[in-house]
């Protein structure tokens, strides 16, 4: 199984169902994440996250928690600069599988005691066929420029296509 195939995968504790259509059998759009260097040798954090998905309890740990450069709140950060649209795509509300993956990525980093700012980028894989939409595109590009690192999102235009790539970059 490729790395991407278990990125993707469909997490043990979500039930399987019996799907109607092709895009049920896709099931939820989901988004895998983790640091680009080193994605492929499985060192570095990873996390996924499914669109629709409750993340209160991770939202709140990473509003109080997460520090993106050396002390500095990144919740406090939107705050005092007025990120305020930052601040809504990431907040359990949105339900955007992109914000819920960066969060958990976030969080999943400082419990393995590491420095998110040490990182060199992210990489994200998109789930489902075609380009994430401007509701994800937007968000990502100011979160690029915020983090000061490059973000990769991979995806596929049509299922089983090839593994496009755009790319993101401060």
């Amino acid at each position: 199984m490729s790395l991407l195939q278990k990125l993707l995968r469909r997490p043990a504790n979500q039930p399987e169902s019996r799907p109607k259509s092709a895009e049920a059998e896709a099931g939820p759009p989901s988004v895998g994440a983790g640091f680009t260097d080193r994605i492929t040798d499985g060192s570095g954090p990873m996390a996924r996250a499914f669109q629709g998905e409750d993340n209160q309890e991770e939202y709140a740990e990473f509003v109080r928690t997460f520090c993106f450069k050396p002390d500095t709140n990144f919740a406090e950060y939107l705050r005092a600069n007025d990120i305020w649209k930052m601040e809504q795509w990431l907040a359990p509300a949105s339900g955007d599988p992109f914000a819920r993956a960066f969060i958990r990525l976030a969080l999943e980093t400082q419990r393995r005691g590491e420095n998110f700012w040490e990182q060199t980028g992210i990489s994200m894989f998109w789930s489902q066929p075609g380009e994430p939409g401007p509701a994800s595109e937007d968000p990502i590009s100011v979160l690029c420029q915020i983090l000061e690192m490059p973000i990769k999102i991979y995806y596929h235009n049509v299922p089983d296509g090839p593994l496009m790539l755009k790319e993101y970059a401060p």
